[in-house]
């Protein structure tokens, strides 16, 4: 077995590293002291990034911006904090791995980057691993690849062009070893949520490999109205966030899907290292966050990420119930980040 380890710790800056860190880029020489950062994506049109094709090689940072749609959405994202960007949802980030035809990532790059609901809040995701930033998006999950990496956006618009900055970041690498793992990021979206099933977050049978997170939206739908008065007007100020009674479990492997998870938390708030409804509001740390979280509009935006992940060698299913029983009709999207061959 190789010697080899791409480490990107804090102690691993104290050791020497036999890689050459590279880039792909949206910059352009267009003629002699010119230059363009930029590029255009035609409405229903795909841009792709140069080819990164001399692997073994390891993306390490992902970082765009884009220009919205609209001056008022501009001018909207510059003067305030938060911003609805439709730009979030209707632009798509896919990344391909060497010789495969499916994209390992597929995601509407707002969700991607932990952008739940089209919502653009400064600060509020600032995750070890995605998250916004002052006007930027940013990734820091390590992507392995053999030989070749492929990385587009789609503007999915039927009329309007987007302007895409980015830069991918990478590292040249001696060999991809045999414990190399595939990155995975993967959009669903299920709205209205099925009663008496729970959302299904991840269903993967191509083990080894470990689970190491989800940005997580979440909307009810409609008001609940059948309480007492008290009840209900407590419910204004604390927020009808009913379908957070829904549990979050996980099974791996040969363990019973109908049968006793290895992992069960206690409420979808707990899950998101949260209580009683996140009673006091949108917060962000390294590995668990509120993004965003509306009492009025009833929906939340949360990630949480597993430093350590959680292993499988076979498969892995993770889901979380809508409300205690599935019971709520709630409006449920994610992205899911993981690890496989």
């Amino acid at each position: 077995m190789s010697n080899f380890i791409f480490r990107t710790d804090t102690a691993g800056l104290a050791f020497k590293k036999d890689t050459k860190c590279e880039q792909v880029t949206t910059h352009a020489h267009i003629g002699p002291k010119k230059h363009q950062d930029w590029v255009e994506i035609e409405p229903k049109s795909t841009y792709t990034f140069p080819e990164i094709n001399d692997g073994p090689g390891i993306v390490n940072c992902i970082w765009i911006t884009m220009a919205p749609y609209k001056l008022s959405s501009s001018l909207n994202w510059y003067m305030r904090a938060s911003a609805k960007l439709p730009m979030l949802r209707l632009m798509r980030i896919r990344i391909y791995f060497d010789d495969e035809e499916e994209p390992r990532v597929d995601s509407p790059v707002g969700d991607f980057f932990g952008s739940g609901f089209s919502e653009y809040k400064k600060w509020q995701c600032r995750s070890a691993y995605v998250g916004m930033t002052s006007g930027g998006f940013y990734c820091y999950f390590p992507m392995p690849f053999a030989k070749k990496c492929r990385v587009e956006f789609e503007n999915t618009h039927k009329k309007k062009k987007l302007t895409l900055y980015g830069a991918i970041t990478y590292h040249k690498v001696p060999e991809f070893t045999d414990d190399m793992l595939y990155f995975n990021a993967k959009f669903r979206h299920e709205n209205p949520t099925t009663k008496d099933k729970p959302y299904i977050l991840l269903d993967d049978d191509n083990g080894p490999g470990h689970y190491v997170g989800v940005v997580l939206n979440m909307k009810r739908h409609g008001w609940m109205w059948n309480m007492n008065p008290i009840a209900y007007t407590l419910s204004l100020f604390l927020g009808q966030f009913d379908f957070m009674e829904g549990n979050l479990k996980v099974w791996v492997d040969d363990e019973d899907r109908e049968g006793e998870p290895s992992v069960e938390y206690t409420g979808t708030e707990d899950y998101f290292m949260g209580a009683w409804y996140f009673m006091k509001g949108e917060f962000s740390h390294l590995y668990h966050g509120l993004t965003s979280m509306s009492k009025w509009k009833r929906q939340i935006s949360v990630y949480r990420f597993h430093p350590d992940g959680i292993p499988f060698k076979k498969s892995i299913k993770v889901i979380i119930h809508h409300g205690e029983w599935d019971e709520v009709k709630a409006d449920y999207s994610s992205v899911v980040y993981w690890y496989s061959k």
